[in-house]
This record gives structure tokens, C-alpha cells and sequence, in this order.
């Protein structure tokens, strides 16, 4: 499996579309490589934005669906308009507080209610690819993912949702999932529902608020592999 770590350009120098824009790019490059069917989309909080900000850009730019997606706590509404940024602030420890300033701050005046912003608003459709969503029930994100998972159901999109007692944001890392040998694991449940060839290639991204709480002088700056969990290219 060949992983690639996307380098995209963050706020406040470069604010929305930036990021977007940087992971289009890569993905039509992975595509143009190797394939849409043998392409899988993964992040992690606002890297789980990214991901399924794309995937709504390439149905909206008539480009190739990924073969899947796998989303881990992701930072899907800007607006923070679900239940769990109330009812798990200050009891998720990682991310204890609202994130609206860093969301205004990547916005740069953009409506943040637009799906490439806060992808949970964006039209769903029955021939999405195959998306697995995780998260916790101390998430901050807890209701992003309850509620894409409702709409994608509600359209008869596969999609598999695994919540997990007292995990919060950003704890689900995927050391944890890939050592995991359980069926509902991430790449598991994937390759069952969408068989690949056996080299697999997985673009992921890393999550916004996280660098911008961190702060300028942290090791997070783009270009450290800190910023992916994931160096550029990462073994086959």
C-alpha cells in the first residue's frame, strides 16, 4: 500500500480554498496514476473535512468517486450548529473548547454553512463510495459523524459508523485501528465492501484545528511529517 500525506496549504496566509484546492490536486494526480478504484480518501478531523469536501467537489466537477473513505472524527460543520459542542465541551480533553475562531479564520469571510466549508450540508447521493466514520462519545465531533451517517443512510449510500465508549477527538489514531484485527476495523471493512488490487493507496490529511491551536511556533508547521501523522510518501 502506497500512503500519500498531503502538504496543503493552512490558514492564515492561505485560507479556504487553499486546503481544498491542494487536496483536488493530489487526488486527481493519485487518480490519473493508479486509478479511482484503487484510491481510498482518509483523515482525521478537519483532515476528515477535506476528505469529504472532495469527494463532494468531484461529484459536483463530474470527476471519478475514490473506491472509499474513511473518516475518524471529523470536523464536518463549521457552524458547530450539533449537539455535541455543547454537551461534550470541556469533556473531551483534547479538544475541550469551541474551535469557532480557527473555523473564521480558515473561512476567511466565506459562508460556513457551504458544503466544501462544512461538508455535513452538502447534498448526498445514493453512489457516493463506500465511507466508514468513527468517533466517541466524548467527541466534540460526536454529532458530525451520527449525522452524515443519517444522511448517507437516508439515501441508501453505504456508509458504516463505529462509536466508541469515552474515546474523544483525535484519540481514534489509526496505529490503534490498523493493529486492530476486529471486522469493523477501517481498511477491513473497506476492502470487504469495495474489493481492491493489492496495492492500495490512501491519501490522507491532517486537521486544521489542531495546527492552529498549536500556534505558530509549533513542530505542526507545514512540512513537518507531524502535520499528516504521515511523512510525504510513506512505505509500500
Amino acid at each position: 500500500m502506497i500512503c500519500y500525506g498531503i502538504d496543503y496549504r493552512m490558514p492564515p496566509n492561505h485560507p479556504y480554498p487553499a486546503a481544498l484546492d491542494d487536496c483536488m490536486a493530489v487526488y486527481l494526480h493519485v487518480v490519473d496514476r493508479y486509478g479511482a478504484d484503487r484510491v481510498v480518501l482518509g483523515g482525521r478531523s478537519a483532515g476528515g473535512n477535506l476528505a469529504m469536501s472532495t469527494i463532494l467537489r468531484a461529484r459536483n466537477e463530474n470527476l471519478p468517486f475514490p473506491a472509499g473513505a474513511v473518516l475518524l472524527s471529523p470536523e464536518l460543520d463549521l457552524t458547530e450548529s450539533g449537539d455535541s459542542f455543547q454537551t461534550n465541551r470541556t469533556v473531551d480533553a483534547v479538544l475541550p473548547n469551541s474551535l469557532m475562531s480557527n473555523n473564521l479564520l480558515y473561512a476567511d469571510g466565506a459562508d460556513l454553512s457551504h458544503p466544501y466549508l462544512s461538508p455535513l450540508f452538502g447534498e448526498m447521493s445514493a453512489g457516493f463510495p463506500p465511507i466508514f466514520l468513527q468517533s466517541g462519545t466524548r467527541d466534540l465531533f460526536l454529532t458530525n459523524a451520527v449525522r452524515l451517517h443519517r444522511k448517507l443512510r437516508r439515501v441508501g449510500s453505504p456508509v458504516e459508523m463505529c462509536s466508541r465508549r469515552c474515546r474523544m477527538e483525535d484519540s481514534l489514531g489509526l496505529r490503534k485501528i490498523w493493529s486492530s484485527r476486529r471486522k469493523s476495523s477501517v481498511l477491513s471493512w473497506s476492502v470487504c465492501r469495495h474489493p481492491f488490487a493489492d496495492d492500495r493507496h490512501l491519501a490522507s490529511g491532517a486537521g486544521i484545528g489542531g495546527l492552529l491551536r498549536n500556534g505558530p511556533t509549533s513542530n505542526m508547521i507545514a512540512g513537518s511529517p507531524l502535520k499528516c501523522g504521515l511523512a510525504p510518501v510513506v512505505a509500500r
